[in-house]
């Protein structure tokens, strides 16, 4: 009889169907699954690579050696400031003089048409007209002449001493400057001294051809403070070779003998001499001493050299 009801047969069929069902569906996820391992083990030799690529790039980055390019570019960008100071101590040394020269020039017209004017003319007066003379004149009456004009003289140096007893104020804006020094010590001791200033080789090596002005003063100071240091801490004697170099003025001197704080010492002299300066003062220049190291100054081509 029909109940409507599947036999067992049937129901079997359908757990069979079933489970064909899970198997398949099973079948496709591991496919699917197995599809994106592929990927990801691809990606991952992939990362691996990059990984190993990365790493190597590291070790090369923590081994690089920047020793001759540093030297290089720290030369070259010392030069390039010091030159740059050296065309602003040119322009500034024309306008020292500059105020010297309208200094001058007030002063003698103050001579000229001042309260000293009579002063002036007797003593122009006694150049021209009376030395001349003196030779024929009684001895008591040149006496008299020659202390009369002594006491006009004494008047106007007075005067002038007054006027010229500092170096004259330049109306400008303060500008600031370097001088540049490094000290060979390889072994802690001293050897060599070099010294770059800001201020051009013609200084130097025009030297009987130039009228001293602010290159000529700056130069004089640095090199006041090379010896003054050098007797306080040797060597004995020290001399300074002056020569231009990438057109500007450098000191050298051999420093055998000189005790360690060498470098310090010269720092502080240099500070104090340059510091207190009245003529760079009067021009509104400010210098300040910098110690860097010693192969920073020295030519790159010379270094291949010695390589």
């Amino acid at each position: 009889m029909t109940t409507g009801r599947p036999s067992v047969g049937q129901a079997l069929e359908q757990v069979a169907a079933w489970k064909a069902a899970q198997l398949d569906e099973n079948r496709t996820k591991i496919a699917e699954v197995d599809t994106e391992l592929s990927k990801l083990q691809a990606t991952l030799a992939n990362l691996q690579e990059q990984l190993a690529s990365l790493q190597q790039a590291r070790e090369q980055l923590g081994t690089l050696d920047l020793s001759d390019g540093l030297i290089t570019r720290s030369y070259e960008a010392i030069f390039d400031a010091l030159r740059h100071q050296a065309g602003e101590v040119v322009q500034r040394a024309s306008a020292t003089a500059a105020a010297e020269r309208a200094r001058r020039d007030q002063v003698f017209a103050e001579i000229q048409t001042g309260e000293l004017a009579p002063l002036a003319a007797e003593y122009t007066q006694f150049k021209e007209q009376v030395a001349p003379t003196l030779a024929a004149l009684p001895e008591s009456y040149r006496g008299a002449i020659q202390q009369h004009h002594q006491g006009i003289t004494e008047k106007l140096r007075s005067f002038l001493a007054t006027r010229f007893a500092g170096p004259a104020d330049v109306d400008a804006a303060p500008i600031e400057v370097e001088v540049v020094f490094g000290v060979d010590a390889p072994e802690g001791t001293p050897e060599v001294l070099i010294c770059v200033l800001p201020i051009t080789d013609v200084t130097f090596t025009h030297w009987n051809e130039r009228d001293t002005d602010l290159s000529t003063l700056i130069g004089a100071r640095v090199a006041q403070s090379i010896y003054e240091t050098t007797k306080r801490t040797g060597p004995a004697g020290a001399q300074a070779i002056r020569g231009g170099h990438q057109g500007l003025l450098a000191m050298e001197v051999d420093l055998d003998g000189a005790s360690a704080d060498f470098a310090t010492v010269l720092q502080d002299t240099m500070k104090a001499v340059l510091g207190g300066a009245p003529e760079l003062a009067a021009a509104k220049v400010s210098i300040t001493p910098r110690q860097v190291d010693f192969d920073y100054l020295l030519p790159p081509e010379a270094e291949d050299e010695e390589a």
